[in-house]
């Protein structure tokens, strides 16, 4: 799969069902699921970019390919250290957060989040965004191990 690099939100989310040849309410349940975040225009419109379109072709791809569920991409997804990757999350912080204890969802999908992350935008951390997970999650949390 090729990185696409382009965040602006430009497909209203019909368009980028139709393009994806699901339905707008598969996408909204992978944003309901924590699988993808989604952001909104000024009259509240979920809208996409090509960014976005990819993230889910990947997950289509994990569930028709792969055949794993969204219970099983969540878990996966959960496994990413996103502890490791932000120097000011101290131990004292870490052990206490449930994306370092549960693997019920990816750590952007978690609404008990610590302080320290509380009020960032997931959409842009490194966490959600790189690498591209589809074929590199694995690669991803190697690196994390050794490091």
């Amino acid at each position: 799969m090729n990185r696409v690099t382009s965040d602006e939100q430009i497909f209203p989310i019909g368009v980028a069902a139709r393009m994806l040849k699901i339905s707008v309410h598969t996408i909204r349940l992978y944003e309901r699921s924590g699988l993808i975040i989604l952001k909104k225009n000024e009259s509240g419109r979920r809208m996409l970019s090509e960014w976005d379109i990819e993230r889910i072709r990947c997950i289509r791809k994990m569930i028709i390919e792969e055949k794993l569920n969204i219970g099983g991409i969540k878990k996966i997804l959960s496994m990413q250290p996103c502890w490791i990757m932000f120097s000011e999350c101290k131990k004292e912080i870490y052990e206490s957060c449930p994306a370092y204890n549960t693997t019920e969802g990816p750590c952007w999908s978690l609404a008990d989040r610590p302080e320290i992350c509380a009020d960032k935008d997931c959409y842009f951390c490194p966490i959600y965004r790189g690498p591209y997970f589809c074929d590199k999650i694995k690669d991803s949390i190697k690196k994390h191990i050794k490091d």
